[in-house]
């Protein structure tokens, strides 16, 4: 039942945006830049954002602490505004989450 309303309503942005990074925040264990290559793929070909912004992007967290969640914020508001910087980093945070709870 929640894999096929997902799938319904994946045309609609904020949704889709939660799918790509739920399901990158479930492959990342040990590190998060494993998952760089993917995001690009994911985020860049339905262009939510293009592939510039994602390397200032990437460049820009480097200076921070957590710097695959502070991506998924700066891309989710890329993409979407606030609340899209809010829903990417709160999916990306989620399966992890879910294992410890």
């Amino acid at each position: 039942l929640g894999l096929s309303a997902c799938v319904k309503f994946k045309e609609y942005q904020l949704v889709s945006l939660a799918d790509i990074f739920y399901r990158t925040g479930s492959l990342v264990y040990g590190g998060g830049q494993v998952v760089l290559p993917f995001l690009l793929r994911e985020l860049v070909e339905p262009k939510y954002v293009n592939e510039a912004q994602f390397l200032d992007g990437f460049a820009l967290v480097q200076a921070m602490p957590g710097p695959l969640f502070n991506i998924a914020a700066f891309l989710g508001a890329v993409a979407a505004g606030p609340l899209g910087a809010l829903v990417s980093w709160t999916a990306l945070f989620l399966p992890g989450l879910l294992l410890i709870w």
